[in-house]
């Protein structure tokens, strides 16, 4: 009975209600042009001007195929984000969506793995300021700071990067000052970038030449990892590996989603903003990586200033300052998209009690979350100012895949679920809500429901269980589920738990050990398969929502489903020591929510109040 107890907490949701549009504090002023821009912005940053580099040392020629690949996973994770953000219009992006799918540790884990992606992110985008300014200026801050405060402890950078520090406060007061303000210096930053990039391209296929693309051991010199040369050098686990790692530069999308409070027309702008920014980061993306490979061999690229290095040895060298210019432009508008989007997400945790309470307050005068903005800022800039974060990085894929699947997940979990009917009417109707089927508080208790359901003369649960998975009698017309039910929406739910299960093990068996070596994982292998396929085709054969919304993904469970796999395959192909080290930052969010969230959770006042009120 205490577990039972624990676990009904552990699942409690937040109610997926219609008036997550009114009593905001925050101001709507958010237009589609500040949306998309604010995608863009974050999207298409380091990726562009480092990242490009070093996936096409892992990759070769193919990375164009890794940005692909990342492209369009994420592209689909976005169709996910697109029909929560018409489901619930809220400040907080996958931790809202999470919250009212899967219950609130779920939505927990999300959240804080959502920050540590933001605050690595943001910390590498201030170091990466930090980096390019200095070199402006001849390196005169990190030779005074290397030799003043040399630091040599392991994890930590080689000096104390204060320049980081003061540049990410200064991004951070300035998204206090108000939204619409850090939104048109945004633009601006954007604007600029865009051009660069234009121009980046454009460069690289006037140098370009197509022999890169085709180069053959031979011609690889000594001590230079080329593979075996060509397109594909290191096959095709080489451009998985380079997806899996270029992934990193397509993660800034879900910020559009963080501005469910501040969009002027959330239902509606969020997704065309989300598809208009994945759309622009795909397009440039594989112009850059294809460029690049092709103006320079692959097996010879500067995995910290690719472009620079490129055009130097091509002899343009007057292009590297417009490198520099819009690699800064890029970074300051990172740096705004990113501040905003991991305060707006502390600060809806902060609502709903999971963390500090403070973090919540919202300036009357600017309409901003401004202890959030403040101490995101604060915490971030330390860890700019620290830690070494390349090493770091793996961790922000990690934690936005596992984002990203969760997202997937409950689209299906919502869309197969009803949401919008009254237990009464579920019994007159032989349908019964999902989220009321546990309720100590409803007039008619789950087995009351379940028992009318099984009596009712339309009734959904056969004896036959072929039958009830895969709706057999929906082909004859004969007592026709046209309406989600407990029944169909426990179905899906462990179908779905069954799918995931499958990918989880065809991925390992991918990442691991490689598919086509041997028997045993062959056979392994092929069974999941055949269970994802199982499982997909009882998930599709029951009823969905009729729940209108203004944006819905199509092909529902084919598009979450591939976007799940997908995001699952590219978690098992990073390494070791990001999984380890993404243990550790759950043992310390476990830590956090057990300690405080779980005691100060509004979900739980909102239970404690309404057990009083009966």
């Amino acid at each position: 009975m205490q577990l039972y107890k624990l676990w009904k907490v552990l699942t409690r949701k937040k109610p997926l209600i219609e008036s997550y549009l009114e009593n905001s504090e925050l101001s709507r002023v958010l237009g589609l042009v500040d949306l998309t821009a604010l995608g863009i912005a974050s999207t298409l940053g380091t990726g562009v001007y480092i990242v490009a580099g070093s996936i096409a040392r892992v990759a070769g020629p193919g990375a164009c195929l890794s940005f692909l690949i990342a492209g369009l996973t994420s592209a689909l994770s976005a169709l996910c984000y697109g029909e929560f953000a018409a489901r619930v219009p809220k400040a907080g992006s996958a931790y809202v969506y999470s919250y009212v799918t899967m219950g609130e540790l779920v939505a927990f884990v999300v959240g804080w793995n959502l920050g540590l992606e933001y605050v690595i992110g943001t910390a590498c985008v201030a170091q990466g300021i930090s980096t390019y300014v200095d070199s402006i200026f001849g390196d005169v801050i990190s030779d005074f700071l290397s030799k003043s405060l040399p630091v040599n402890l392991p994890y930590l950078s080689s000096y104390p990067d204060v320049f980081a520090f003061l540049i990410m406060m200064s991004f951070s007061i300035l998204l206090a000052f108000g939204v619409m303000l850090s939104s048109g210096c945004n633009k601006m930053f954007t604007s600029v970038n865009l051009i660069t990039i234009i121009i980046l391209i454009a460069a690289g296929i006037y140098k370009a030449d197509f022999n890169n693309w085709f180069i053959i051991p031979s011609d690889i010199p000594e001590g230079k990892q080329g593979g075996s040369g060509g397109f594909l050098p290191f096959g095709v686990t080489g451009v998985i590996s380079g997806a899996a790692k270029c992934f990193y530069s397509y993660t800034g999308f879900d910020c559009v989603a963080t501005t469910g409070e501040e969009a002027k027309n959330p239902q509606r702008l969020i997704p065309l903003a989300l598809i208009l920014t994945l759309l622009t980061a795909l397009i440039a993306y594989l112009g850059i990586s294809t460029s690049l490979t092709l103006m320079w061999p692959y097996y010879d690229q500067n995995i910290r200033a690719p472009f620079p290095y490129a055009f130097d040895k091509t002899g343009l060298t007057s292009v590297r300052w417009i490198v520099i210019t819009g690699a800064l432009c890029a970074m300051f508008a990172c740096m705004v998209g990113s501040v905003y989007s991991m305060s707006r997400i502390m600060y809806s945790m902060a609502c709903d009690g999971l963390i500090f309470k403070s973090l919540s307050y919202v300036n009357s005068n600017t309409q901003t979350p401004l202890t959030a903005t403040l101490a995101t800022g604060i915490f971030t800039g330390i860890v700019a100012m620290l830690f070494d974060t390349e090493m770091l990085v793996d961790m922000t894929s990690i934690g936005t895949l596992m984002a990203y699947t969760v997202v997937s997940i409950s689209v299906l979990v919502l869309r197969y679920s009803a949401q919008d009917i009254s237990a009464e009417e579920q019994i007159t109707q032989g349908v019964v809500d999902d989220s009321q089927e546990t309720s100590a508080d409803d007039n008619i208790n789950s087995e009351g429901i379940i028992n009318s359901i099984n009596n009712h003369n339309n009734g959904v649960i056969k004896n036959n269980l072929l039958e009830s998975l895969f709706n057999i009698n929906y082909l004859s017309g004969n007592n026709k589920r046209i309406t989600p039910t407990i029944y169909t929406s426990a179905i899906v739910k462990w179908m779905t738990l069954l799918f995931v299960l499958s990918c989880t093990v065809i991925c390992g068996c991918f990442s691991v050990c490689g598919i086509g070596n041997l028997l045993a994982i062959n056979v392994l292998v092929f069974i999941c398969g055949l269970i994802m396929i199982f499982s997909l085709v009882a998930i599709n054969r029951q009823p969905q929502s009729k729940e209108n919304l203004s944006f819905k993904v199509k092909f529902v469970p084919i598009i979450p489903a591939i976007s799940t796999f997908m995001n699952i395959l590219l978690m098992m192909m990073l390494n070791l020591q990001t999984w380890m080290r993404f243990f550790i930052w759950m043992l310390l969010g476990l830590i956090v929510y057990f300690c405080y969230g779980i005691w100060h959770s509004k979900e739980s006042e909102s239970n404690k109040n309404a057990a009083k009120v009966s």
